[in-house]
């Protein structure tokens, strides 16, 4: 095996000029964060990248965060190795299932005994029957392969039972499948709709909640949805096929999990940060100065500090390294 070049110390697991940065960082030891000649642009995208990797830091000098450090080049490594193996083992995840399924086309294709082409379904059917409605929500829980996506808010026609939602199936998760939903708050304020979700969440779901949501869906697969196209969606609902409309229905789906008004579910989650309050506390987090992170932010030294004082309060505590432990405890960061 050979022995990585000099300007690669990090073996190319970073872009080029993120790489060049840190070989920079390592040789100097450190370098001033400034916009200056031999200095560290906060702005730059190499430096925000090392700084999300956490490659590199800058240590509280004097109340300042004025200079830019490399972690050591062995910890680099073994960072950037781990994260290169999670990302391997989705991917892997994703192949198997795209087997999973390819296998079972074929088994049903064989088990037919019937090389015709099959009948062609519909791109959209309209599903009346509250019964149909109900087995088919069913039926998408338990036929999933690879991801649910769903939204649900609190109009029932009968108020939620416990034992009586469907709830992710323990099969599924334990194959890998991955069940995302995204909660009203009308279904959280009830004593059942509460602990369903808990145990969906505690059975591996990931949930989130929005103050209001206009309908329902189960999104399977990128293969077929079930879209409610009444208030309770058991007296009328949409089953779509048609691939145009599923991938709008997705990224309508991701915009809403993604959006700053949908926080998320669990008991390390229960005061969630906006998007602006998690890149700074990313950045209070490196030692950086209220200064400074205010220019990498794109914003005002008394934004910074409004965001800061808010964090310290969601998180309960007074000082910025008791945030950065309560927050890494959460899991924020």
């Amino acid at each position: 095996m050979g022995i990585p070049a000099p300007d690669r110390p990090l073996a190319g697991l970073v872009s080029a000029a993120a790489e060049a940065l840190y070989a920079r960082l390592l040789d100097a030891g450190w370098l001033p964060i400034g916009t200056g000649p031999g200095e560290i642009d906060p702005h730059a995208p190499a430096t925000g990248e090392l700084l999300e990797a956490r490659l590199a830091y800058s240590p509280t000098v004097s109340g300042r965060g004025d200079r830019l450090m490399p972690v050591a080049h062995a910890s680099a490594l073994k960072l950037l190795l781990a994260r290169q193996h999670t990302a391997i083992a989705e991917q892997h995840k994703r192949a198997n299932a795209g087997w999973d399924l390819l296998d079972s086309v074929l088994s049903a294709s064989i088990g037919s005994g019937d090389s015709s082409p099959p009948a062609e379904e519909p791109l959209v059917e309209i599903i009346s029957s509250r019964e149909s409605v109900a087995k088919l929500s069913w039926e998408l829980y338990q036929s999933t392969r690879r991801e649910l996506i769903g939204l649900t808010h609190g109009q029932f026609t009968t108020p939620v039972q416990q034992g009586t939602a469907v709830t992710p199936p323990a099969p599924a998760l334990g194959r890998g499948v991955r069940f995302r939903m995204i909660y009203d708050s009308q279904f959280g304020a009830g004593n059942a709709g509460a602990h369903l979700m808990e145990e969906s969440v505690a059975s591996g779901e990931e949930a989130r909640i929005r103050a209001e949501l206009p309908l329902k869906m189960l999104h399977v697969d990128d293969r077929v949805a079930l879209v409610a196209f009444t208030t309770t969606g058991v007296d009328g609902s949409l089953l779509i096929r048609a691939p145009r409309l599923l991938a709008a229905l997705r990224s309508w789906f991701e915009l809403l999990w993604d959006d700053a008004g949908t926080t998320a579910v669990g008991p390390d989650t229960a005061h969630p940060l906006s998007a602006a309050q998690r890149k700074v506390l990313r950045l209070l987090g490196t030692g950086l100065s209220d200064e400074a992170i205010a220019r990498a932010s794109n914003t005002s030294v008394r934004t910074v500090r409004r965001h800061i004082s808010s964090i310290l309060e969601l998180l309960g505590v007074n000082s910025r390294f008791a945030a950065g432990a309560a927050a890494a405890k959460r899991g924020w960061i």
